[in-house]
């Protein structure tokens, strides 16, 4: 996805579940243009980290949250390395998660491991 914004979407692959819904919102080329100017950088993620944040935002802050709302937290796991020492806020939105795709999510989970520091959060 990200190369295809790259390259003033020409073509947008489809991917599936979470990802096809964030990719929907780009298709629109006045969000895109907006995109263009704004944003420096995109931080690209898979279909799998994005299932990982949302078994992580509901196992250790139970917080029910739609794919589309967990690349945030998919993107800060992926790309620590680059807001290791600095404050970032990640804004979760959306519980529109359908039963048997949570379902899925929770039969394929891995163990729970420790949290990880990167996911701890305070609230003020």
């Amino acid at each position: 996805m990200g190369q295809s914004l790259r390259l003033k979407l020409q073509e947008l692959q489809m991917p599936s579940m979470h990802l096809s819904m964030i990719c929907t919102f780009i298709l629109f080329r006045s969000i895109f243009r907006h995109i263009r100017r704004y944003a420096d950088d995109i931080l690209v993620v898979d279909e799998n980290e994005i299932q990982d944040a949302m078994l992580d935002l509901l196992r250790y802050h139970h917080q029910l949250v739609e794919g589309a709302g967990a690349t945030g937290v998919a993107a800060l796991k992926r790309y620590s390395s680059l807001f290791a020492n600095k404050r970032v806020a990640i804004v979760l939105g959306g519980a529109a998660v359908e039963y048997d795709t949570l379902r899925t999510i929770i039969t394929a989970a891995r163990p729970s491991p420790s949290p990880s520091p990167t996911l701890m959060c305070t609230e003020k």
